[in-house]
């Protein structure tokens, strides 16, 4: 080891610190050198309680507002042209990309062609998933405003169309397999899944 002290940070105290009165405690006040009482926590008003009403979150609320309603036609069309001017350049570069790599190399042209074919159809695939995806969501939204119509009204055919109308958009659904194998014998539909 070597005989040089270490080097680093160093608290050089100015002032000695007044000694600690061991006779103060929790239970007396402190004060400070004029005699004023110190704040002390016990005095602080719970964190739950408030006396005055929150600020309101003026920049939330215009969010929401803004997210909430639906677009401007003139919005709509904005970005709606804006999309298909970005895909209608992207194709043209994509197919201006190929046509020269056929000129170039045909082999690896056809590879492109094929490639881009293969794209275009995931991104069909794609796009006819996700319009499944938000009709279901509409015919469950419709179901969903049947439901609350049949229940304020009390109608037992109402609620019985809603019933038959959440059995066929769920009929596909292997898990309910069992419950509809007991309608369609003619009895009382089970409780507990058959074995």
């Amino acid at each position: 080891m070597s005989d040089t002290p270490k080097r680093g940070p160093m608290l050089v105290e100015l002032d000695s610190p007044a000694p600690a009165d061991p006779a103060t405690g929790p239970s007396q006040e402190a004060r400070d050198e004029a005699g004023r009482a110190q704040p002390n926590p016990a005095d602080a008003p719970p964190i739950d309680e408030t006396d005055s009403a929150l600020p309101r979150p003026r920049t939330m609320e215009m969010v929401t507002r803004l997210i909430g309603r639906p677009p401007s036609p003139l919005t709509r069309l904005f970005i709606n042209s804006g999309v298909a001017l970005f895909v209608f350049l992207l194709t043209v570069a994509a197919l201006d990309f190929i046509s020269g790599l056929l000129n170039s190399y045909p082999l690896l042209g056809w590879i492109g062609i094929g490639l881009l074919g293969l794209f275009t159809l995931a991104s069909l695939g794609m796009a006819w998933r996700e319009y499944r995806a938000w009709a279901r969501f509409a015919r469950i939204d419709a179901i969903q405003r049947q439901a609350g119509q049949a229940l304020t009204e009390e109608s037992t055919d109402k609620a019985r169309r809603v019933i038959d109308q959440l059995v066929s958009l769920y009929h596909p659904r292997p898990d309910l397999k069992w419950g509809a194998s007991g309608s369609q014998k003619g009895g009382t539909r089970p409780m507990t899944p058959a074995a």
